[in-house]
């Protein structure tokens, strides 16, 4: 395709040149008669997401490619989804793995296979091992109760025990007689007294 392409921009180069010597050339180039037409084709996949991918083929170690308008883009490293399958990409562009998609309840159809049937004997026998379990986990937390209110009780009674803090009394300032040094603080100071 790109050789197609290549001889029609050299025969369109060939038309717009003036010089005769020059348009010889082209044309010259331009009728060499292709021997083998090789046309490549593509794998083309939608992704589950609706992005279109390329590849030679989807087989591990081929480059993939995003395709949009414009150009072509290395497929990022990740796993994408499509047609039932996932493309795994470890490195960027380049296809590691394709495997097959797990379906949602895929996990709950293989524990589902794998599960057997029992008889009531043995239905009756589990009952039992799981009340036991539960028995023994009962009295083991029964005993750690009763150490706790042990030592609740304990606790309590030493604070008990102690003696109550005393009250605050209360205690006035005691006034501060200055003896007057005037006759009039003098008397002043003694009909104070006599209130």
């Amino acid at each position: 395709m790109n050789i197609l392409k290549s001889l029609k921009e050299l025969a369109g180069l060939a038309a717009n040149l003036k010089d005769d010597e020059t348009t010889a050339e082209a044309v010259e180039l331009a009728e060499v008669p292709v021997v083998d037409e090789v046309v490549i084709t593509l794998a083309q996949e939608t992704l589950d997401d609706g992005t279109v991918v390329e590849a030679d083929a989807f087989e591990p170690g081929n480059p993939v490619f995003i395709v949009n308008e414009e150009e072509r883009i290395p497929l990022p490293i990740g796993e994408y989804d499509f047609a039932g399958k996932v493309l795994v990409i470890v490195e960027e562009g380049v296809i590691a793995e394709i495997r097959d998609a797990m379906p949602a309840d895929a996990p709950a159809e293989e524990v589902a296979a794998e599960a057997e049937f029992v008889t009531v004997a043995d239905f009756n026998k589990a009952i039992d091992e799981i009340k036991s379990m539960f028995s023994k986990q009962e009295k083991e937390l029964e005993g750690e109760i009763a150490k706790e209110k042990e030592l609740t009780l304990s606790l309590q009674e030493k604070l008990d025990n102690i003696p109550d803090a005393k009250p605050i009394k209360h205690a006035p300032k005691e006034k501060v007689i200055l003896e007057a040094k005037t006759k009039k603080g003098r008397l002043t100071q003694y009909l104070n007294t006599l209130k």
